[in-house]
C-alpha cells in the first residue's frame, strides 16, 4: 500500500501499578504528547536519562519507572505552582526571536488524516499528566 502521507497513531501512556482510575491509562494524540513529553524533560533533566527522553516519543513500550514517575509529577506540580508552564505556554506565541528560537525547538508538525497540525501545549496537558504520574505506579509508553 502506498500512502502519500504517513499517519502517526497516538500514545497511549499505561499505568504500571496504578492507584486509582486516573493512573490507569492516558491516551494523546502525537500533537499533544510531543511538546508535553519535551517540556517534561526539559525541567527533569535529572530524572530522565537519554533514554527515557528519546524513548518517550517513540511507540516501543519504553517504562518509566514508579520513582521517576513520582519525581516527575513533583517537578511538573513545581513548575506549575510557580507559573513556569504557563509562561512556557505563552513563550510559543511571543514575536520575540530569543523566544521564537524556544518555539521553534518545540514546536513541530504532524501528519494527520493528510493535513499538518501543529503541535498543542498548555497548562491543561501538564496536570492531567501530573495527575497520571502521580497515580500511575510507574507506566509503558505506547
Amino acid at each position: 500500500m502506498n500512502n502519500a502521507h504517513s499517519i502517526d497513531v497516538g500514545f497511549e501512556l499505561r499505568g504500571l501499578n496504578p492507584s486509582g482510575p486516573v493512573g490507569r491509562q492516558l491516551g494523546m494524540r502525537p500533537g499533544e504528547w510531543h511538546p508535553l513529553w519535551r517540556y517534561t524533560c526539559l525541567v527533569s533533566p535529572d530524572i530522565l536519562d537519554a533514554t527515557d527522553r528519546n524513548e518517550g516519543h517513540r511507540h516501543v513500550g519504553h517504562v518509566i519507572s514508579a520513582e521517576k514517575a513520582c519525581r516527575m509529577a513533583d517537578r511538573l506540580r513545581d513548575a506549575f505552582l510557580a507559573g513556569k508552564v504557563a509562561e512556557h505556554a505563552k513563550c510559543r506565541h511571543r514575536p520575540d526571536p530569543a523566544v521564537r528560537e524556544l518555539a521553534e525547538r518545540t514546536v513541530t508538525r504532524t501528519v494527520e488524516a493528510g493535513r499538518q497540525l501543529e503541535d498543542t501545549f498548555d497548562e491543561v496537558s501538564v496536570a492531567v499528566l501530573l495527575n497520571f504520574c502521580t497515580d500511575s505506579g510507574g507506566f509503558v509508553i505506547r
